[in-house]
């Protein structure tokens, strides 16, 4: 049940990265990109689903922590923040000089 979800989660975020893509080239200038805002809502309630189902039983049945879950919550996302920040500072500059 959860792998179909897991693979409409990756297509909207397929959906939220092409709307922020229009800063590399006037194909990304499309209407269906320009929806990718709706992906942002979508990933974020699907996503959280598929926690809860996957961490409900594990919590409730003691076999997890608090602490635990909310350690490896942070540790899945912070690494990838940092990542874009970095990614983020190097192309930013990029663009300014190449745009004006």
């Amino acid at each position: 049940m959860i792998a179909p979800l897991t693979s409409l989660r990756f297509i909207f975020a397929l959906m939220v990265f092409g709307a922020h893509c229009y800063v590399i080239d006037s194909f990304f200038d499309a209407h269906f990109f320009k929806e990718g805002f709706v992906g942002v809502s979508f990933f974020f309630v699907l996503s959280g689903f598929i926690i809860s189902y996957n961490y409900q039983r594990k919590l409730q049945e003691k076999q997890t922590s608090r602490r635990t879950f909310w350690v490896a919550r942070i540790a899945r996302v912070y690494p990838l923040h940092w990542l874009t920040l970095f990614v983020a500072a190097l192309l930013g500059n990029y663009v300014t000089a190449t745009n004006g």
